[in-house]
């Protein structure tokens, strides 16, 4: 996101603009967020890009409001916020979450997927995700077997145990939220109880592959992410700057 923001100054500044960005890290720690964006009040900050995800959006909103400040949070959901505010913009929306996409791959020919199984963060991101996603099983005529959840860095031990209580059913799909370590712990234990189901989740996924949390090669089951396309003009900036894709 760093990169991203490096390239619109340069663009403004190109174009005229005179811009000066302060940048603060809250490690997405709720109150580090608002320790922040009041320390960005006084140094006459008005526009924030962030806070990046929307529990960390949450905890600012009164802040942001009363200190009379606008803020883009770019991972940010107003489904989560439980909705608008004059001081925040979202990013994502249930619109962006490609639920199209993730009907046509439970209902192409190859699934024929029976049962499922979902499996969301215990916040109300997760919560977001899982009423959608129930929605669409219930659609296809896809058997819930369950729907659990789990609380972020408790996934070591909970995610096993949730697969071991629906190993001897084994679900045609497992469709999951979560943290780059979370899914990447998810894979494992699926492999080690030899649970084949097809696997449905967020792009996280590929991280956990490319931070060598799993092994490339080949799985004993399919695995489909999704994420949001990105503007093809932003992508031929960004690779002109940055020699990479962003």
């Amino acid at each position: 996101m760093k990169d991203g923001i490096e390239l619109a100054k340069d663009e403004l500044q190109a174009a005229g603009w005179n811009v000066d960005v302060n940048y603060q890290d809250d490690g997405a720690l709720s109150s580090r967020t608002i320790t922040a964006v009041n320390f960005l009040k006084t140094q006459g900050v008005s526009l924030i890009i962030g806070p990046t995800w929307s529990a960390q959006a949450a905890a600012a909103k009164s802040v942001l409001e009363s200190n009379e400040m606008v803020a883009y949070s770019p991972g940010g959901w107003s489904a989560v916020m439980g909705g608008s505010s004059p001081s925040l913009f979202f990013g994502t929306s249930l619109k962006l979450v490609d639920l199209q996409a993730i009907k046509q791959v439970l209902s192409n020919e190859r699934g024929k997927a029976k049962t499922g199984l979902i499996i969301c963060s215990e916040d109300p991101w997760g919560v977001a995700h899982q009423v959608e996603y129930e929605r669409i099983l219930k659609s296809l005529g896809i058997n819930i077997l369950g729907e659990e959840s789990f609380v972020y860095g408790q996934e070591e031990t909970t995610i096993p145990i949730i697969l071991t209580k629906y190993k001897s059913r084994q679900p045609d799909v497992i469709i999951t939220t979560g943290s780059t370590e979370g899914l990447a712990i998810t894979v494992k234990t699926m492999q080690k109880l030899k649970i084949n189901s097809t696997v449905l989740t967020t792009k996280e996924i590929v991280q956990a592959i490319t931070w060598g949390l799993l092994p490339k090669g080949k799985l004993p089951f399919d695995i489909y992410y999704y994420s949001k396309n990105i503007n093809d003009d932003f992508v031929a900036r960004f690779k002109a700057k940055f020699h990479k894709t962003p």
